[in-house]
């Protein structure tokens, strides 16, 4: 199965001969290009990356890359459209790239955000409640519900873009209970879409947040959506995400036989160094298997 890994490890000083010689020292088959690898970076990578597409091919490109904003789809209709086209100029990339897939984030409903620290502090202080928890999320569901609207105007444009270029659209899943979308949210679009180029992107390791926080359990996540082709794969503990299989709390033997995705991608946590990615990507054979 291929496994990839994300440019999240990309530091601002290195250059892309020394990310091309990381790459190629690890025991990978592709990459995913996040948005931090941009301005000069970017050209003479892709560049790279061209050269050994047989070796180290770009997997998926997550929006925004190479057009850095903070724009989310769910934002009012501004906001949406400039993440749109964002997202079309990342289309773009990915075609250049022959990268089959790119990731898009709905966003955050930013009416929430008093909210998340409230649930964030009890959490810290072991006091989240199921009450409390139940009010968050009726609160959360009138919120968001007319967001939809801006994210459905933007896929309707970027789904024709992502047919023209052969490119499907992977939504990935929230690690915030604020974000877009549940599950429940994720299959009402992708009904919405039936046979459009639209299919979910679990996040296993912001998946464990969630459940541990007593939004949503890990479990019901990896069963509704374990299926997919592609996944975020990695292990975490409590709001630390992305580690080594192995060094957090996620029973990922427990949850391997419903994880069926035949491309894993690790999105390593900034704190790794760049021999425990190695390691991590070796695991991801054996441990997540």
């Amino acid at each position: 199965m291929p496994i990839a890994v994300t440019t999240r490890f990309v530091k601002a000083t290195d250059a892309p001969s020394q990310i091309i010689d990381l790459l190629s020292s690890w025991p990978l088959q592709g990459v995913v290009l996040q948005g931090q690898v941009a301005g000069d970076h970017f050209g003479p990578l892709t560049q790279e990356l061209l050269l050994r597409r047989q070796t180290i091919p770009v997997v998926a490109l997550e929006s925004p890359c190479a057009a850095p904003t903070r724009a989310e789809l769910c934002g009012d209709r501004d906001e949406s459209l400039e993440a749109q086209k964002a997202a079309e100029m990342t289309l773009e990339r990915a075609a250049e790239l022959s990268a089959p897939y790119v990731v898009l984030r709905l966003g955050e409903a930013r009416l929430c955000a008093p909210d998340w620290e409230i649930a964030r502090n009890r959490f810290l202080r072991d006091d989240l409640d199921e009450e409390l928890i139940e009010r968050l999320i009726e609160r959360r569901e009138k919120i968001v519900t007319p967001l939809f609207d801006n994210v459905r105007r933007a896929l309707d444009r970027l789904l024709r873009s992502a047919e023209s270029f052969g490119t499907k659209l992977l939504v990935r899943t929230r690690r915030r209970y604020t974000e877009l979308p549940t599950v429940v949210e994720l299959r009402t679009l992708l009904q919405d879409y039936v046979g459009a180029p639209l299919s979910p992107l679990l996040d296993l390791p912001a998946a464990h947040l969630l459940d541990v926080m007593g939004f949503s359990r890990i479990e019901a996540m990896v069963k509704a959506l374990g299926a997919e082709p592609v996944a975020y794969v990695g292990d975490a503990a409590g709001p630390v995400g992305a580690l080594p299989p192995g060094r957090g709390v996620i029973d990922l033997a427990a949850l391997a036989p419903q994880l069926k995705a035949t491309t894993r991608i690790f999105d390593p946590w900034p704190g790794l160094a760049h021999h425990e990615i190695a390691q991590a990507l070796d695991r991801m054979t054996t441990d997540v298997a």
